[in-house]
């Protein structure tokens, strides 16, 4: 009897699962639907479709198609960001950081200021490992968010100085810049010593005892901020190549520091995915126009750049995690 009631209670929590399983990557495929389905039937759809239709674009498409092109790369260098930091605690293959990075996308689409790249990222791995992603991930995020600040903040000086409409005093900008950058750079290559004031609290013991055991050391940090850097090269010479594709008369330079500007601002506004996309192309504008865009291109610019490095990633992401067992790979 006592044999029956427990595989009773096991088939019930099978179950139970299962079908929470099944809930979970419902509501992924839900938002994730509702989220392309209201970008595309958007106003900018139409601008899009007016703007592609132009002879003038059909003769530099191959500058789109580059900027497509360089999307695998762009993935391919955060992945192995993320794969670095691991692999100093625990060995982790290529395959299993591309399918990690691809998971992360899709789930950070779907949650707000994408912290649900943390999540997708730790589904593929199992036990301890969940822990040290998270704390990979972190490490990731805060050495992008370094050279983000870094080149972004010295850009903004320079288009502040090369825009005259802008009404800002570059003294006073370059010394709230330069302290942010102090503080972002401080707390990335000593972060864990700021961790470790806490290293006798139950908290600590428990889920960051790796980082007391191990911690990441300079060369490492260095490693993963030079692949950063490279990232961030990628991403923004999307922009530029999109940016041409669809205006060829703005001055590269302009355009250089006008995108290291935007990502900027873009990196401080932490908001839900369809109020993020929003957010960016205002800010688009918001930039690009003072380089003589029109708002119709700025919005075109940042909905393509926005379809490409993310919506077309994330859609394979998609496939991986409808293939796997959620509920189990959280619960590993």
């Amino acid at each position: 009897m006592c044999c029956t009631n427990c595989l009773f209670v096991i088939w019930e929590m099978n179950i139970m699962a299962k079908a929470i399983n099944i809930v979970l990557k419902l509501l992924i495929v839900i938002v994730f639907g509702y989220m392309v389905i209201k970008y595309v039937s958007g106003d900018s759809q139409v601008y899009f479709d007016l703007v592609l239709l132009s002879n003038a674009l059909s003769e530099r498409w191959y500058l789109l198609l580059s900027s497509i092109v360089l999307m695998p790369l762009n993935w391919i260098l955060e992945s192995q960001k993320w794969r670095t930091v691991m692999n100093s605690y625990t060995a982790v293959s290529f395959r299993t950081s591309i399918v990690s990075i691809l998971c992360g996308i899709t789930c950070g689409l779907v949650t707000p200021a994408r912290v649900g790249e943390f999540m997708g990222r730790l589904l593929n791995v199992a036990g301890e490992e969940k822990k040290i992603s998270l704390y990979s991930s972190f490490i990731c995020s805060l050495s992008q968010n370094v050279i983000t600040l870094t080149i972004g903040l010295i850009a903004s000086i320079l288009f502040v100085r090369n825009i005259s409409e802008l009404k800002i005093t570059t003294q006073q900008l370059a010394i709230v810049n330069s302290l942010i950058i102090v503080a972002v750079v401080s707390l990335y290559f000593f972060h864990h010593r700021i961790l470790s004031l806490f290293s006798n609290t139950r908290f600590y013991k428990n889920h960051l005892h790796f980082v007391r055991d191990r911690t990441a050391n300079k060369s490492l940090l260095y490693k993963v901020l030079f692949l950063s850097l490279l990232r961030y090269i990628v991403y923004a010479t999307q922009y530029i190549l999109i940016l041409m594709f669809l205006e060829s008369s703005v001055p590269i330079f302009n355009n250089v520091i006008a995108v290291c500007t935007i990502f900027l601002i873009q990196s401080s506004i932490p908001l839900p995915p369809l109020m993020g996309l929003l957010a960016r192309g205002e800010i688009a504008i918001l930039i690009l126009g003072l380089l003589s865009y029109s708002g119709a291109t700025a919005l075109i610019a940042a909905g393509l750049l926005w379809v490409i490095n993310l919506i077309i990633p994330s859609l394979i992401g998609l496939g991986y995690l409808l293939k796997m067992n959620i509920w189990k790979s959280l619960n590993s």
